[in-house]
C-alpha cells in the first residue's frame, strides 16, 4: 500500500520550484532535493528555534515537575534528546519550515 505524502506550500525546493513532502525534509544542516537532487536545507533561525524549544523544554518540564538536585540534570540530559527527537518527527507537520540553498562547501563536506 502507498502512504500518502503530506505537503506544505512553505517546502519549495529553491532550484526545482516544486513540493518537497514533508517526509523528506531533515533538520541536517544540508540535505538533497528528492525530485531534483540539489542540495537545500531547512533555514538557519527555523533550526535554532527547534534546539531553543528542545532545550528549555528539557530543563523546564522536570523542574516544574518538581524534580530537584542531581536527578534533574540527570532527566533533563536524555530528555534534550527525546524533544529534539520529537520535533524533527513531528512539529514540522504543524509548522512547515522554509527551504533554502545549501552552500557548496556544506554539500561537499555532508557527502564526503
Amino acid at each position: 500500500m502507498l502512504s500518502k505524502r503530506t505537503y506544505s506550500l512553505r517546502t519549495v525546493c529553491p532550484a526545482c520550484e516544486r513540493q518537497v513532502p514533508l517526509e523528506s525534509v531533515r533538520l541536517t544542516p544540508c540535505f538533497s532535493c528528492p525530485l531534483c537532487g540539489r542540495g537545500i536545507r531547512v533555514r538557519a533561525a527555523y533550526r535554532t528555534t527547534q534546539n531553543v524549544v528542545s532545550y528549555a523544554g528539557a530543563i523546564l518540564l522536570p523542574y516544574v515537575a518538581g524534580v530537584r538536585g542531581v536527578l534533574w540534570i540527570a532527566l533533563a540530559i536524555p530528555l534534550v534528546v527525546v524533544l529534539a527527537g520529537l520535533q524533527a518527527y513531528f512539529i514540522k507537520y504543524l509548522f512547515p519550515p522554509t527551504l533554502e540553498w545549501c552552500p557548496d562547501d556544506v554539500v561537499r563536506l555532508s557527502i564526503g
